[in-house]
This record gives C-alpha cells, sequence and structure tokens, in this order.
C-alpha cells in the first residue's frame, strides 16, 4: 500500500494520452494512479498495443515517487491490463482481464456504381494528373514566403490575369483583370450574383426549367422569385451545355428573347430616373485555363 497524502491535481502523459490524476486525501497514491490507467484502458483512449512510459518518467511527470508507479503497474499486470516484458517495456495488453475496450468505428467507402449519370459530374479520369502536379510544384517553388496567407477574397492576380486571356481567346469576352472575381463554386459565383441584382432592384431571375436546381435554390435564398425561362425578368440565368446535361437546345428566337428580358425598363415611384444597368457576368465551366 503507497502513502496516503494530501495532493492536487497531477498531470502526465501516456504516449499520446494526457493523464489528468486528482490526487485525494485519504486514498493512497498508488490506488489512485491505477484507478486513472485502469478507467483510461477501458474507456479506450489507451488501446491496446499502448506503449507506457518509464516508471521513472510518469513518477516525475506526476510528482510521485517511483515506487508508487512501478507497484501500479505491476498490479494492473496481474489484473491482465498490462504486459510488461523485459526489454519491450510496459504496453497496454491485447486483452483486459475486465472487459475489451470498445472497438473504433470505421468509417465504410462510399457507394459506387458502374455507370454516373448525375448532371454536373465532371469526367474525373481525363483529369490532367502530370501537368497539374508540376504546375503545383513550379507554383510552391515560385511562391515567395509572403504569399503564404489569405489572398486577396476576389482571387489572386496570376489566376485572375490567365482567366481574362482565356475569356478573350476562347469565349470572346473581353474583360479587364480588375473586373474578374474567382468564386470557389458556381452556387457561391450565383449567391454573390443574386445579392448583387437583388441590391439594384431586382426581384425576378429566369432560371432553365428542366435545369440546375441550385440555379433556383441560390435565387431564392436571396429573396429573388426564380420563373420558368419563358416568363418576363430581370435576368435570365443559363448554363453552357458542356456542363449541364438537362439543358435544352434552344433556337435563335428564345435566345433573342431571353436577352430582351435581361434589359427591361425598370421604373421607380421615389425616381424617374433609370437604374443602374446589370452587370455583365459569364460563368465559365472550365477550372483553369488551358
Amino acid at each position: 500500500m503507497g502513502p496516503i497524502v494530501s495532493r492536487g491535481a497531477a498531470r502526465g502523459s501516456v504516449g499520446d494520452v494526457d493523464l489528468e490524476v486528482e490526487f485525494r486525501d485519504g486514498v493512497s497514491l498508488r490506488r489512485q494512479l491505477e484507478d486513472a490507467l485502469r478507467v483510461a484502458i477501458r474507456s479506450g483512449r489507451l488501446p491496446p498495443g499502448s506503449v507506457l512510459p518509464p516508471s521513472r518518467d510518469l513518477a516525475e511527470q506526476l510528482g510521485v515517487s517511483r515506487g508508487v508507479v512501478v507497484d501500479s503497474y505491476a498490479q494492473l499486470a496481474t489484473e491482465g491490463y498490462l504486459s510488461a516484458r523485459r526489454g519491450s517495456g510496459t504496453c497496454v495488453a491485447a486483452t483486459a482481464a475486465s472487459g475489451r475496450p470498445p472497438a473504433r468505428r470505421q468509417l465504410s467507402r462510399p457507394q459506387t456504381y458502374r455507370y454516373e449519370l448525375r448532371p454536373g459530374t465532371a469526367d474525373f479520369h481525363a483529369f490532367p494528373r502530370a501537368a497539374w502536379k508540376a504546375a503545383l510544384v513550379r507554383a510552391l517553388r515560385e511562391l515567395p514566403d509572403s504569399r503564404l496567407t489569405y489572398a486577396d477574397h476576389r482571387g489572386v492576380p496570376e489566376l485572375r490575369n490567365a482567366l481574362a486571356g482565356y475569356l478573350a481567346r476562347a469565349r470572346g469576352v473581353v474583360v479587364d483583370p480588375e473586373h474578374v472575381v474567382v468564386c470557389c463554386a458556381a452556387s457561391q459565383a450565383l449567391t454573390v450574383l443574386w445579392h448583387v441584382l437583388r441590391k439594384r432592384g431586382g426581384r425576378r431571375v429566369a432560371v432553365e426549367d428542366p435545369g440546375w436546381r441550385w440555379q433556383r435554390y441560390t435565387a431564392e435564398a436571396a429573396r429573388l422569385e426564380a420563373v420558368p425561362m419563358w416568363a418576363c425578368t430581370s435576368c435570365t440565368a443559363t448554363a453552357p451545355r458542356t456542363r449541364r446535361p438537362l439543358r435544352r437546345s434552344s433556337s435563335a428566337s428564345p435566345s433573342r428573347a431571353s436577352r430582351t428580358w435581361s434589359r427591361p425598363s425598370v421604373s421607380s415611384p421615389k425616381r424617374s430616373a433609370d437604374p443602374a444597368p446589370l452587370p455583365r457576368v459569364v460563368l465559365t465551366a472550365r477550372t483553369a485555363p488551358p
């Protein structure tokens, strides 16, 4: 039986587990240390095979004599919680005599399908891994340390310059890089756009039907009324055919009608002047220029 003394809380580390023992009056130090280790083993905090620190090290951490730790290890080994081998130290036994630690739940891999027909899913097999890795390594090698922090919320200048060049070359859209804003996804870009339209007086927005459901969700979240493509609205939202398989091929007449819808003549009872023109926005389907 170890000494009975009055102490406060003591803290020590057993592997990666922070072991805190609240030493109380009237109870031997050895029994309190045994209880703390026993609870850690039963709860699974110390799984089977965990190596315990040498008795001298743990005694120094807890501020107790080495004999207290040696006796605690010996008692737990007798009960089957610990396994001690000469030259290998003391570790948690594979099977505790008073119970097995709860099994840790393993996450299963998501279910896969032979054919992926969901809209908006890219062909990941065609992803240019080698080119992407080479570009990433080159960028990290040339990137100054000062750039390893939060970037401009509109996107880094190099990417915005590259996107402006790509839009002019591949889409025929001439845009100043200063007016390019990089978003994390199409849903964020639409959310930003809808709030701008709402602030400028927009109340209704046309979305493709059938089409990408998040066009309607993001518009409604911005307190805009999402209506089918054929209704008269303040603005229209369409997605490239290559990105959303549900998009229907439109004839020239509906296309002209949609352009007409996006140029409304809005009057306000408080002011007679026409509101500021709505911004021209191009949503690209490519994640990076070629």
